[in-house]
């Protein structure tokens, strides 16, 4: 079925059962399109099942298991189950704004646009360190933006965007698109398979740019995406360079 009122939502998680209900209950608020929601269980030990089971009764909502480990392979398990043309990617600690879908739908109406996101603002768990404050609050292409939290704000509009500016906590593309450029690059993978890591979203977005399609920001299309405290440290940005060294190396030899 493809239409730009419906929608295809992946959620992935992985022993997020204290947060994918707050998820869950955001996209219950929503208002707009049609809506399925695919929840890729990347093989979770705690109460994620329980909670995903307990919103299927309020939900047109679908619980599937990857047993392969990383982000992307549980992703593409949500591409291949979704039904709908628009497919709408977000992680398991977002709570989305009223009107997200509505306002993905409405990006959509273009034909030229193949990659739609929004805000992702912060929900910081814990009070912020100053030196973490400061480096957010730095201006950044009219806004602020944090890539190693995928946080970011570029305040209220809808507007053309650098398609390496959407990102993987609030992605929507076309699944025909997506399908054609062989979908993502290895990411987010468990630490000892980390030497394995490719670039996630990067190479999509440099498809989107060399296509001569567009990416579309639209400030309704947003979420609060949660940072917990241990994302607020020295020795977590310390890994998260180390990681995003690997991809950029893995980026540069596909070049």
């Amino acid at each position: 079925m493809a239409s730009n009122d419906t929608v295809s939502v992946t959620i992935v998680t992985f022993n997020s059962g204290r947060y994918i209900k707050r998820c869950l209950e955001s996209v219950l608020a929503q208002k707009g399109p049609q809506v399925e929601i695919v929840v890729v269980d990347n093989g979770s030990t705690d109460a994620t099942p329980e909670v995903v089971r307990d919103f299927a009764e309020k939900l047109p909502l679908r619980r599937v298991e990857e047993r392969n480990p990383g982000l992307h392979a549980a992703r593409h398990a949500g591409m291949k189950h979704a039904e709908f043309e628009n497919l709408v990617f977000c992680d398991d600690d977002v709570i989305a704004d009223q009107v997200w879908l509505q306002s993905i739908s409405e990006a959509f109406r273009d034909d030229d646009v193949v990659l739609v996101g929004g805000n992702n603002r912060p929900l910081f768990d814990t009070p912020v360190p100053g030196w973490l404050k400061r480096w957010w609050d730095r201006p950044f292409a009219g806004g602020r933006a944090m890539s190693y939290l995928s946080i970011l704000d570029l305040g209220e509009g809808v507007f053309d965007i650098d398609p390496g500016l959407i990102w993987g906590c609030n992605f929507a593309m076309r699944k025909a698109f997506l399908t054609e450029v062989g979908g993502f690059h290895p990411d987010a993978l468990p630490n000892e398979m980390l030497r394995y890591r490719g670039d996630g979203e990067t190479a999509v977005s440099d498809a989107v740019r060399r296509s001569g399609y567009r990416a579309r920001f639209h400030s309704g299309a947003s979420v609060m995406h949660r940072v917990t405290a241990e994302r607020m440290t020295v020795e977590y940005f310390r890994s998260r360079s180390e990681a995003q060294g690997i991809s950029d190396s893995y980026t540069d030899l596909r070049r």
